[in-house]
């Protein structure tokens, strides 16, 4: 205070000691680290402090979107000489917010309240045409119970008659299949008289085949028989031309002694 006291807003404008240089916290961009250049270059020459009106804890200016404005703050701590703080009175003032904030929930809490009574009541309307509609329901249900246990009744009727239909059905059926078992054995016999015909007719089949071989034979003796035949009878007419030859000559000489 003996050397008086003035206020700058230029950094060049340092003192050096005794005087004592105090600046006020708000650094920005690259302020904490021209400071600690120039601070490192003075060395013991310059006596440097930090002035400060904020609480470093307080979650208003150095938190969240100030989170960089505490960060620079705890840089520059580490180079200065001392740090001055003044801070405000807070109390009141974050009193204040605490209530506005539970104002603020108070009516959020009252809102939604009110949202919630409505939705009862809405709710207690859709309960309403909900038993309505249930009651309806109930009724159509129990009408058409009426009519399926009469449909039912009616089908109980249809099923008796048609288990009396399958009875006589069955007895037919018995009796086709008596018709069909006697046919069967019908049938077997007819097989077996056939079998035995077959018998007959192959062991009649065997004998003519036997037969037409014995006529073949006989036709080829006979064949044979009229072969010899036309040789005799060839044989005949060239004895009959040898004896004309013969006795041609005897008649000429004859002819001539004359």
């Amino acid at each position: 205070m003996d050397c008086g006291n003035f206020v700058s807003v230029d950094d060049q404008d340092f003192l050096a000691a005794p005087a004592i240089n105090i600046i006020f916290e708000h650094f920005k961009d690259d302020t904490v680290a021209s400071l600690r250049e120039f601070k490192k270059g003075a060395g013991d020459g310059l006596i440097l402090g930090i002035l400060t009106g904020e609480d470093l804890h307080d979650p208003l200016v150095m938190d969240k979107e100030f989170q960089w404005r505490r960060d620079a703050f705890m840089e520059a701590i580490e180079f200065v000489d001392f740090v001055w703080t003044l801070l405000p009175n807070t109390a009141r003032k974050l009193e204040n917010e605490r209530i506005e904030k539970l104002e603020r929930e108070k009516a959020e809490i009252t809102e939604k309240l009110e949202a919630m009574v409505l939705d009862l009541k809405m709710s207690a309307r859709v309960q309403e045409s909900k038993a309505n509609i249930l009651q309806k329901i109930d009724e159509d249900k129990i009408l058409k119970l009426k009519a399926k246990i009469l449909s039912l009744k009616t089908d109980n009727l249809n099923l008796a008659r048609l288990r009396n239909q399958v009875k006589n059905l069955e007895r037919d059926l018995d009796n086709e299949r008596d018709i069909v078992k006697k046919t069967k054995d019908e049938i077997k016999k007819l097989k077996k008289d056939k079998k035995l015909d077959n018998l007959k007719l192959k062991e009649q089949l065997k004998q003519l085949n036997e037969q037409a071989a014995t006529i073949k034979g006989l036709n080829r003796q006979i064949a044979t028989i009229e072969g010899l035949k036309k040789q005799v009878e060839t044989i005949k007419g060239l004895k009959e031309r040898i004896a004309q030859l013969e006795s041609a000559p005897k008649l000429r000489k004859k002819r001539i002694g004359c």
